[in-house]
């Protein structure tokens, strides 16, 4: 049994080192793990990591929920507890890519696509640093009364 995690443990380091070691600009990394977290236009680079992340989290959520449109849910027949759940990709321009939604409507996918789009130019993210691709992820959650 010891040389089975033995070799489980190996395998990881190993391909943990090839990971970080084969970094370009076609990598996508998770936002939570990511080096340098894509920087929005109200968050200051120079601010300590955790800030700087509470931050953008917070610029991404007030624009989405300045932006889309809630309403449309009981336009379309909707009710009750409704979630998007939204992940798209900052690109190393800071730009918006691979914009993919899950919803209980395509109206409501198509909405969020179109709030995600309007968010302004990222300074992008790093990995050992390098530009990478981050990959982010929030849910939209909220009801509709009948």
């Amino acid at each position: 049994m010891g040389v089975v995690k033995s070799g489980f443990i190996l395998f990881s380091i190993l391909s943990f080192n090839a990971f970080s070691q084969d970094i370009d600009s076609t990598t996508v990394i998770k936002f939570s793990i990511v080096d340098e977290i894509p920087i929005t236009q109200d968050c200051k680079p120079k601010w300590e990591k955790e800030k700087l992340r509470k931050c953008v989290m917070h610029s991404i959520n007030m624009h989405v929920n300045k932006k889309f449109n809630v309403g449309l849910a009981a336009e379309i027949g909707l009710s009750g507890r409704i979630k998007v759940t939204n992940t798209f990709t900052i690109d190393t321009e800071g730009n918006i890519v691979d914009i993919r939604i899950t919803s209980p409507n395509d109206r409501l996918n198509e909405e969020a696509i179109r709030v995600l789009k309007l968010l302004p130019k990222m300074t992008p993210g790093k990995q050992n640093g390098k530009l990478v691709q981050v990959e982010y992820e929030f849910p939209i959650i909220f009801n509709v009364q009948d």
